[in-house]
């Protein structure tokens, strides 16, 4: 299987990505080693690629001893070298052991053979072999990838070797023999090579016999046979046979045949050799094309075959370098370089030394003593050339990566229950970091902060900047009480490299929400040993500054370099919200001041549960879920340091919040316990009526906000007389508590508001709300689809309100109270892109009904005309037949028609409407049906009517596409119109309301001044001669008004109607009067009076009606 290479990580532009791997889950090798998973090659993504893994520590002891050891067969000797202190870094020479330049040891024993035999100094002398290739096979062992394989010896056969006898082997796929163990027992690691472990090396490397080829052995009374035949390495489609004989007196032979493999494809080394597992013995790189190898002492010959293509340091070198001046006193080691690595294919990574903490989904481990640790050392952290990063330590570098990278000490491993079943979902890339699809709150450690859309889509709001809540778990700076549910997005059928996705904010996924608690996590892998409340929150970083041999740093380098150290401790105490200090200054450790406290409800002594506390002089912020305590602490800058000042501010809801000031003394802990104070309560009454003091049923909502828990809202019903009560209101304290909004929801005919400021006190708080008929009934008859706020948002853009009837919510809509509105206008969208029956008769009857009665509808959809072909309601009412769908997304309006009249390009697809349209009807009007809107690219086709019936003075719209999808664009453009224009011109012509002028037509001629015609024709005798009296008026453009209404009113003065209710704009226009009242029925003969109002001016006519 493939692995990455143990210490790198990738740079590309812009992204990071880390490969981490771990894993406790795993199966334990017989040494108990830290496993780790591998792949192929290192994933690209465009920038940074982390190839942090666990385990990597064991190949970076396993390269320091391959490179000494090299060193010693070529004669090189160390030079001498500096190592000094440069401020806080510890800038260290190279003496010629620590930088691996670029270079090749292809493979170059094919078709040769090689005879180890045991020699007085207990090691092996190395000639060549002249033991002929067996054909003979022997016993196929259906060798899988990465398998084991014990086999014990018979016919009397043992093999002595590293100072026992052994009865057994295991046979591995991957090139070599083990004995008394396996290793890593699931995956190809070649650290096996330097562990505790005898080995023989015949080819060790990652071969995958599930591709091809076969594992053999054979037994006989004075050998043992094994074949690696014709098997291919991981990836590959080479070829490879290898023959290792054992024999009884404790020699062995490696014969090569067939090898096509020069390097390794992944980039490890090919150990060839073998090792007796005492990792104290002599470690001797030797060439197996220089033979023969005798006299040697060591416990391990070998030679490395590999392709080092850029410069490699020696971590444990350095380290061991750095503690010959540096006290045993840091948790973690920084090396930054001075030089270009040449290509290095990484960014940043951690070598795992050290781990004594359970529940983190990590095995416990100790390889601090190859570092020069005497068991304080946790981890060693290489972040490159210190050219490679920008000179600012913020943003999306320096600090952000190696805030992941230092994270690696402690996650992200673990798994979870996920619904209840044990899953490593909430994981992502390479199961060491955060799933894409978690909610993390941005964490360096990835994941994402998700915003839920409440529709079943999830968008991300923050990425990559950030300690999650969790992440301080992990690290031990908060208990699990503290740690509120998070959720993760589950996406049907998600890959892991789905998950491993690199953290981007404005993504928007769709998926099921898992709420995911660290119980959840705890029931997995048990709780965090040592727990929060003494695991440490002071840690130390020492940082290397490495150089060539020879070369001084600028000062330049040496200080950005240091920039980049000091940044790091505000970055963790800022994003561990002080909980946690990170000194980075060589030197004693520094002080540390600390305040912390447990916070109480002062009525009742309970524990207040969603606190935020903040020290307003560090900025420091803490969210505090459960368990009411607080915790700051801040590092000192120098060993004496005075005492500070901490102002100390704690809020929650519902509680008045808490301002303390202390003194605090370095290396002194605070404790500071505060009471909080119930906020009080009181109610909010009032009722809801109408202008004519009527009570009103309605549903009221009011908005609350807060900075210290979610906004809510609380609701409450008005009685049949319009009375409402909100009880039990906590008084407003913003930022704590706020009221933003009181939305009023009036049973129809009425129209909603939405009150704002709402301030309640600690006295009474009486609200009195007056309420007014809508200007029409707005019936959504979608049931695939709310795109009613298409529809709203275009009314109120022009000033007409709407009630919204949802008949898939409230069933068939009631339109017999259209009168009741100030226009008796019902505008009713449906459609049904599957072509099946969107008006049921019922609703066909009831839209007759109404426009019997005079009533106006506009009546929009696609397939309405498809589905409805042939039916009397399509041919009597809409006057026109189904022709055809066509999917032509632009359309224009008639520039002679009322309806059509500027509305020059409608565009009918895009994401600023509904972007839902697929089978627009094209239209073939009848008697009656005038055409007002027509598809564009198609002649001739007809997308919109409109119809006047005289039998009834009633008017109708139709449009054989859906309004809601017509698309203003992102801008104004020239010639193209959004929903408010035609939604304006729509209602004008069913209101009878025509613009004569307007400003963009005849600029010059606006009226100058406010007038009100006579009504023609008068007298009107209605039913003879014209249908209607039309009424012309001139409103200026100077006008400061908001509204223009046009009413009719009877010789009592009561109105009989309303023919114009809409915002104010200049221009010359025509309204008609039906002479029916408000609720369509026809008026009694007699005098009749209608005024023109707007703001305070207002001009009065007479209109006499003779039937």
């Amino acid at each position: 299987m493939p692995f990455a290479r143990g210490v790198r990580c990738f740079s590309l532009t812009a992204v990071f990505i880390c490969l981490s791997f771990l894993f406790a889950h795993e199966t334990r090798a017989e040494n108990a080693r830290p496993n780790r998973h591998r792949v192929a090659s290192a994933h690209q993504h465009g920038a940074f690629v982390c190839g942090t893994y666990h385990g990597s520590a064991l190949d970076a002891i396993l390269f320091d001893k391959v490179q000494s050891s090299q060193r010693a067969q070529q004669g090189l000797a160390s030079r001498p070298a500096q190592t000094f202190v440069a401020g806080d870094l510890v800038v260290i020479e190279d003496d010629g052991t620590l930088i691996a330049e670029p270079g090749r040891n292809a493979f170059d024993l094919r078709n040769k053979g090689l005879h180890f035999t045991p020699n007085t100094n207990g090691s092996y002398d190395v000639s060549a072999s002249t033991l002929a290739f067996d054909e003979g096979l022997g016993t196929n062992l259906n060798a899988g990838d990465d398998t084991n394989h014990r086999i014990n010896f018979t016919s009397g056969f043992s093999f002595p070797f590293a100072g026992q006898t052994w009865d057994h082997t295991y046979i591995r796929s991957n090139g070599n023999l083990t004995f008394g163990g396996i290793g890593n027992p699931d995956f190809y690691d070649p650290a096996d090579f330097n562990l505790e472990l005898p080995i023989i090396a015949a080819f060790f490397v990652d071969l995958n016999p599930q591709a091809g080829g076969g594992v053999y052995y054979q037994q006989a009374g004075d050998r043992f046979v094994i074949t690696w035949d014709r098997i291919p390495e991981f990836g590959a489609q080479n070829s490879n046979t290898i023959q290792l004989t054992l024999f009884a007196d404790g020699s062995f032979d490696i014969v090569f045949t067939d090898v096509d493999i020069q390097v390794a494809l992944n980039g490890n080394p090919i150990y060839v050799g073998f090792s007796i597992g005492d990792l104290g013995a002599e470690f001797q790189s030797v060439n197996f094309s220089n033979l023969p190898i005798t006299g040697s002492r060591a416990g391990a010959i070998f030679e490395a075959f590999e392709d080092i293509p850029y410069r490699v340091v020696s971590t444990v070198g350095i380290a061991q370098r750095f503690y010959a001046v540096q006290p045993d006193s840091f948790d973690q080691l920084v090396l930054i370089t001075d030089f270009d690595l040449l290509g290095a294919p990484f960014g940043a990574f951690y070598q795992f030394v050290r781990n004594d903490i359970q529940g983190l989904g990590l095995n416990n481990f100790d390889l601090t003593a190859n570092y020069g640790s005497a068991g304080r050392l946790q981890g060693f952290l290489h972040m490159n050339f210190v050219n490679y990063w920008p000179d600012n330590p913020a943003g999306f570098s320096f600090v952000n990566v190696l805030g992941q990278e230092a994270e690696h000490e402690w996650g992200a491993f673990v798994r979870s229950l996920v619904n209840g079943v044990e899953t490593d979902l909430i994981l992502g890339r390479s199961l060491g970091h955060w799933s894409f699809y978690l909610d993390t709150d941005g964490s360096v450690m990835e994941g994402n902060g998700w915003q839920d859309n409440g529709n079943g889509t999830f968008t991300t709001v923050r990425s990559f900047d950030n300690f999650s809540l969790l992440d301080h778990y992990l690290m031990g700076l908060r208990p699990a009480e503290e740690i509120p549910p998070f959720f993760l997005i589950d996406v049907p059928g998600v890959t892991l490299t789905q998950r491993s996705a690199f953290p981007q904010t404005g993504v928007t996924a769709t998926g099921v929400k898992r709420t995911i608690t660290v119980d959840d996590i705890i029931a997995v892998e048990g709780p965090r040993v040592p727990s929060a409340a003494t695991a440490p929150k002071v840690f130390r970083q020492g940082y290397v500054y490495l150089t060539r041999q020879g070369v001084t740093p600028s000062q330049a380098n040496l200080d950005k370099a240091d920039r980049f150290r000091a940044s790091w401790i505000d970055y963790y105490s800022d994003r561990t919200d002080g909980r946690g200090i990170f000194q980075t200054q060589l030197g004693p450790a520094l002080p540390v001041a600390t305040v912390e406290g447990l916070v109480t409800n002062a009525s009742n002594g309970s524990i207040i549960k969603n606190l935020e506390a903040k020290w307003l002089e560090k900025s420091y912020v803490q969210p505090i879920y459960d368990g009411g305590h607080y915790e700051f602490r801040t590092l000192a800058s120098s060993t004496a340091p005075a005492d500070i000042q901490a102002t100390i501010v704690l809020r929650a809801f519902p509680y008045l919040p808490d301002t303390s000031v202390v003194t605090l003394t370095y290396g002194n802990p605070l404790v500071h316990h505060r009471a909080l104070t119930p906020l009080p309560q009181t109610n909010l009454t009032g009722a809801v009526r109408d202008a004519a003091g009527n009570g009103v049923s309605a549903k009221l909502t009011l908005f609350a906000s807060s900075d210290v828990i979610d906004d809510f809202t609380a609701t409450a019903t008005s009685d049949a007389q319009g009375n409402f009560t909100f009880s039990g209101l906590y008084v407003s304290q913003p930022p704590a508590i706020a009221y933003d909004r009181l939305v009023v929801e009036p049973d129809i005919p009425f129209a909603g508001q939405t009150l704002t400021n709402i301030v309640i006190t600690g006295g009474t708080n009486d609200l009195n709300i007056v309420v007014e008929p809508a200007d029409i009934l707005l019936v959504n008859d979608d049931p695939n689809g709310n795109f009613s706020n298409y529809y709203s948002s275009a009314l109120e853009e022009i000033g007409v309100t709407s009630f919204v009837w949802s008949q898939k919510d409230r069933g068939l809509a009631p339109v017999s109270f259209a009168p009741q509105f100030k226009r008796n206008i019902i505008i009713w969208y449906t459609g049904n892109a599957g072509g099946a029956e969107v008006l049921t008769p019922a609703e066909q009857d009831s839209l007759a009904a109404h426009l019997d009665r005079g009533g106006n509808v506009f009546l929009t959809g696609q397939n309405i005309a498809e589905s409805l072909n042939g039916t009397p309601f399509l041919s009597n009412r809409v006057r026109v037949a189904f022709d055809r769908n066509l999917n032509d997304i632009i359309l224009h309006g008639v520039q002679s028609d009322p309806v059509g009249k500027g509305l020059i390009n409608i565009i009918n697809a895009g994401t600023l409407g509904a972007n839902n349209q697929t089978s627009r009807d094209v239209l073939i009007p009848s008697a009656g049906a005038i055409a007002c809107v027509m598809f564009d690219t198609t002649a001739g086709t007809v997308a919109g009517v409109r119809v006047t019936d005289p039998a009834n003075n009633s008017r109708l719209v139709f449009f054989g596409f859906g309004f809601e999808a017509v698309n203003p664009g992102s801008v104004p453009r020239p010639g193209y119109v959004g929903r408010p224009e035609v939604m304006q011109n729509v209602l004008d012509w069913l209101s009878g309301v025509t613009q004569v002028a307007d400003r963009n037509e005849a600029p010059n001629g606006i009226p100058a001044a406010f007038h009100l015609s006579a009504s023609y024709p008068n007298p009107w005798q209605a039913g003879m001669g014209a249908a209607e009296a039309e009424i012309r008026y001139h409103l200026p453009l100077d006008l400061a008004a908001q509204r223009v209404t046009l009413r009719i009113f009877d010789v009592l003065g009561r109105e009989v109607a309303t023919l114009v209710d809409q915002p104010y704009r200049p221009g010359q226009f025509s309204a008609r009067w039906n002479g029916r009242d408000m609720r369509g029925e026809l008026v009694s003969n007699g005098v009749y009076f209608y005024k023109l109002q707007a703001g305070a001016l207002q001009h009065v006519q007479k209109q006499l009606l003779v039937r």
